[in-house]
């Protein structure tokens, strides 16, 4: 049903170079596998607390496949640590709280 829909409006105007997708993914990391590798006992032992390490990514390319926009990374960190030294950077960074794509990161 999409694909007759977006070939109609490629054919009123609009050509595969002008409409583009964007998306975004979460990355948890150094948090533990819940299944099937940690067992029950483990989560449970004390002192276990589930890392909330993330960091969110973001990927736009339009139709064709022509044009892409550079990789947005949102971390929680303004100055990240790993970043001390580096002159320069082939993503664009940003820092928000949460590490979650909010409507001013995306404009």
């Amino acid at each position: 049903m999409f694909k007759e829909i977006f070939l109609q409006t490629v054919e009123e105007g609009y050509s595969r170079d002008d409409v583009y997708n964007v998306d975004e993914t979460g990355v948890n990391w150094k948090a533990l596998l819940r299944k099937p590798l940690a067992s029950k006992r483990e989560s449970t032992a004390p002192g276990f607390k589930v890392s909330k390490e993330r960091f969110t990514a973001m990927v736009c390319a339009n139709a064709s496949g022509t044009h892409s926009l550079p990789l947005l990374v949102i971390g929680k960190s303004k100055k990240p640590c790993c970043f001390k030294n580096v002159s320069c950077l082939l993503t664009l960074y940003k820092a928000q709280k949460s590490a979650w794509m909010n409507s001013a990161l995306f404009f």
